[in-house]
């Protein structure tokens, strides 16, 4: 899935490759990844608590892609969140 911010990213997963990615919403360039454990389930999510950024990503497999591509996809369970730095 991808989700995309008010300050022009898309933050993606769900690829067979188990990375999440930071893209320019302008020119589709990486600007970061990060290997998952498992491929993201779910398009990131975003959140604030008291003045601090987060992204909250969902790495369980993907039943879709398991079909297509049964040797390739694991299953597991894993929640990963990063804190943006200011």
């Amino acid at each position: 899935g991808v989700t995309g911010t008010e300050s022009g990213l898309l933050l993606a997963t769900g690829t067979l490759d188990k990375k999440f990615r930071i893209l320019d919403l302008d020119n589709g360039k990486e600007l970061w990844s990060y290997n998952l454990p498992y491929i993201g389930s779910s398009p990131p999510v975003t959140y604030g608590i008291d003045n601090e950024q987060y992204i909250l990503l969902n790495s369980t497999g993907s039943f879709s892609l398991k079909k297509g591509y049964p040797d390739l996809v694991n299953f597991g369970n894993e929640i990963i969140v990063f804190k943006l730095e200011k």
